[in-house]
């Protein structure tokens, strides 16, 4: 993927090695070294805590001394060292260093997180000295690596700004329109939209573009703007077929803004579109629950998601219309309601795994406010042995099947799990 001649980084558990060799260059030499502990990694870490902090101080020379000598010493984390190294001659005005620095990253480590990172350092230091085909190059040699949201705006940012400078006005604007069109938050966004009008382009949009960017606003708490640009959207897509999804979505942000009669409307005028499709018919029923739900009005939340589970069950909404049902039968205290919609959840879930801790969850709860501590401490024992460690109702589902314990009688047990949740950090 990366080309020949590249260094790749290969740690041996088995052996206890890491291993630093070099792929296709004709060298079969390999470095050997000790493979640390983390506790045996703590100096550099700290070493790479006090470079940072002289970096952000200024003292970019006391940066790079804390710094000299750390990749042999420390192959393992040498990609961080190599980057703090590069950030510190950028800093210094010594763009020839930082080069080396940010190459030899790319050379030593491929397979580090800092790799698309120390491309878009090098592509910005091609367009410092003035070479944009360089800068473009880099560019793509970033985007192959996975950068982080903000790293792809300033990557579309620059390709932008290279293409324009070689006076390929077309292919910049191409680049300046996705930064201000699909990444509205960052920070070069509006200065991407002024290169773009004075280049005189006008690049289509069609409606996935235009749901894109709506829910870019939205993320960013701008509904408002969000909700008029499909409303813009609506008038200009009168005839498409993506009509519906464009209202859908534009309902979504109306309840967002809590403008729920407005949303009701614009739902019942999609469901008055011809050929609509199940999976949207469906969509906008379940949107509908959420309102009367959130209108307090649980009879017609109800009817709603009745109306997804006996007419759409072959659709993606049928799992949602479920445990939405639940939540409203668990709201208004009819519990056994409750629990025989999260088992019907639960059945579903061998296809839907996403669904099975929230399901596994709301049957033991359920049993729980019911009395049964037997069944519920069978969904609490089978909840903790199938969730993953970072799933984020693992720490409840574990206090109150230490509770539940308590009930049974089982009081080691129930102190074990209290312990164990301590351990997680897990809350009750």
């Amino acid at each position: 993927m990366f080309g020949r001649g590249i260094f790749r980084v290969f740690v041996l558990l088995a052996s206890g090695l890491l291993l630093i060799g070099t792929e296709g260059s004709g060298d079969s030499s390999v470095q050997e070294v000790s493979f640390r502990s983390d506790g045996e990694l703590a100096p550099l870490r700290e070493q790479l805590s006090a470079a940072r902090a002289r970096l952000e101080e200024g003292a970019y020379r006391r940066a790079r001394e804390r710094l000299s000598g750390l990749v042999s010493r420390y192959p393992e984390m040498g990609d961080y060292v190599l980057y703090f190294e590069g950030r510190a001659a950028l800093s210094m005005g010594e763009g020839k260093d930082a080069e080396a620095s940010f190459r030899s990253l790319m050379q030593r480590y491929p397979e580090s997180t800092l790799w698309p990172t120390a491309a878009l350092e090098r592509a910005r230091l091609a367009w410092e000295r003035g070479d944009p085909r360089e800068t473009v190059r880099l560019c793509r040699t970033a985007l192959q690596g996975d950068p982080t949201p903000e790293e792809m705006g300033d990557v579309r940012f620059l390709m932008g700004q290279a293409f324009e400078a070689m006076g390929e006005r077309e292919r910049a604007a191409k680049w300046f329109h996705e930064l201000h069109w699909f990444h509205p938050g960052h920070p070069l966004a509006q200065e991407a939209a002024e290169h773009l009008r004075q280049l005189g382009r006008s690049i289509p949009t069609s409606p996935a573009d235009h749901l894109a960017r709506a829910r870019a606003l939205a993320a960013l708490g701008r509904h408002a703007e969000a909700t008029k640009l499909l409303a813009t959207a609506e008038r200009k897509f009168a005839r498409d077929p993506a009509l519906s999804r464009i209202r859908l979505e534009r309902a979504r942000l109306l309840v967002r803004r809590r403008r729920y009669r407005d949303a009701l409307h614009l739902l019942d005028r999609v469901l008055g579109m011809r050929g609509l499709a199940s999976e949207s018919e469906a969509a906008v029923h379940y949107e509908k629950a959420r309102i009367w739900k959130l209108r307090q009005q649980p009879k017609r939340a109800l009817g709603e998601t009745a109306r997804i589970i006996g007419a759409f069950s072959e659709t993606s909404w049928y799992a949602e219309a479920l445990l939405l049902q639940a939540q409203i039968h668990e709201g208004g205290g009819r519990f056994r309601q409750a629990r025989h919609d999260y088992a019907r959840l639960l059945r579903l879930s061998s296809s839907k795994p996403d669904f099975r801790g929230r399901a596994l969850w709301g049957a033991a709860w359920m049993s729980y406010l019911l009395g049964d501590y037997r069944g519920a401490a069978k969904r609490f024992e089978e909840g903790l042995s199938t969730m993953k460690e970072e799933d984020p109702l693992r720490g409840r589902m574990r206090y109150w099947y230490a509770r539940t314990l308590e009930h049974l009688g089982h009081l080691k047990s129930a102190r074990m799990h209290y312990a164990e949740l301590l351990g997680e950090g897990g809350g009750g």
